[in-house]
């Protein structure tokens, strides 16, 4: 659907500027913790988060993990010479970062989830509680994300009759690389097949030989 024409540039940008980001209702951990008093699973929002907050999310993780560090009066390992334990604790803690800002109140979605803060979720769940979580973030990025990861046989017939209509193909953007890789298996997987019926279809025929 093309965008009105009685609206500017600037204010079209500002309207879908506001347009809510993609979230969704999950279930927590099915755990006795986070059971309701009727016996079912908490609900909880999680959005997607912006550009911006991952950024957010991987400096105040680098900062933490530091700060600890420094605290045990441990040496700071360089950027290029990173340890497995320095990673590993980066790495939970941007998960901790990322499901501080995209879990949300269910009722109110402007208002987080852990109320009592992002160093409570470390506190209270367990390593395995919080990566279940942040599945459920990477799957809702997968499902509402524009990024295509999977496709079957009827779609990607689809991308080679676009490719085939020549222009652009600025769309293989919204493709992951996996998905980009299995287009182009599958396109040589049809050439290849092309190829051998054309070769097939030029072989002179039994009876043909035997003359």
């Amino acid at each position: 659907m093309l965008p009105p024409d009685n609206i500017s540039d600037k204010e079209l940008w500002i309207q879908l500027s506001k347009t809510d980001r993609p979230w969704k209702i999950i279930d927590m951990p099915d755990t006795s913790r986070f059971k309701l008093p009727d016996g079912s699973p908490a609900p909880c929002a999680i959005r997607i988060l912006t550009g911006e907050e991952i950024q957010e999310c991987i400096f105040s993780a680098e900062k933490y993990v530091q700060d600890a560090y420094k605290r045990l009066k441990i040496d700071i390992p360089k950027r290029d010479d990173f340890s497995d334990s320095y990673r590993t604790a980066l790495d939970n803690r941007e998960f901790v970062e990322i499901l501080y800002r995209a879990c949300r109140n269910p009722e109110d979605i402007k208002k987080p989830f852990f109320v009592t803060g992002v160093n409570s979720i470390a506190k209270v769940l367990t390593n395995q509680e919080i990566i279940v979580i942040y599945n459920e973030y990477l799957i809702l990025q997968n499902e509402l994300g524009p990024i295509v990861n999977k496709m079957e046989a009827g779609e990607m017939n689809i991308w080679i009759e676009k490719l085939a209509r020549g222009g652009t193909a600025y769309f293989l953007g919204s493709l992951s690389a996996q998905a980009q890789t299995k287009l182009i298996q599958y396109m040589a997987c049809q050439l290849t097949r092309l190829q051998t019926d054309k070769s097939s279809a030029t072989l002179p025929q039994e009876e043909n030989i035997n003359d």
